[in-house]
């Protein structure tokens, strides 16, 4: 950068030239006279400036960026507690015994209404059968002195 009085260098950022001592302050579109000498138009100084200070912002943001890499770095690495994961499993664990449940309730209540079914219709053909045939008669219990039909089978064995 250069003093748009003098002409002389200047460093960036100082508030006064060191040769004329006038302020030195931004200036829309460069150096002015020195600029327009050397060619450079004020379109062009204006993009050299901006380029400058995007540079100059992307350098100071990798910086950061560095320094917060370094800082992540040296912390100490926190120790994973093995309850969430031990509280997934059991999770998992319950669900996998409900839908085994839920599925063999299906089962059973399926085998139970085919037995109803079977059941059902076994009574039907029962009571069909007894409907067309005529009531058998039963013969009456041996009577016997001690009260047991059965007892005259077994006179003979003691």
């Amino acid at each position: 950068m250069y003093c748009k009085y003098c002409g002389k260098p200047i460093d960036e950022g100082t508030m006064r030239c060191r040769i004329c001592g006038r302020p030195v302050g931004p200036l829309e579109g460069g150096n002015g006279f020195w600029d327009l000498a050397e060619g450079k138009s004020p379109a062009a100084q204006t993009a050299e400036a901006q380029a400058a200070a995007n540079d100059a912002a992307m350098k100071k943001l990798q910086d950061e960026l560095d320094q917060l890499r370094k800082r992540t770095e040296e912390l100490p690495a926190q120790k994973r507690s093995a309850l969430p994961i031990l509280a997934g499993l059991l999770g998992l664990l319950a669900l996998a015994m409900g839908v085994f449940a839920l599925f063999h309730l299906q089962v059973i209540t399926g085998r139970l209404q085919a037995l109803d079914r079977r059941v059902t219709e076994q009574s039907a053909a029962i009571a069909a059968q007894q409907a067309t045939e005529p009531p058998q008669e039963t013969a009456p219990p041996e009577e016997s002195q001690g009260g047991f039909a059965a007892e005259s089978k077994w006179k003979g064995l003691y």
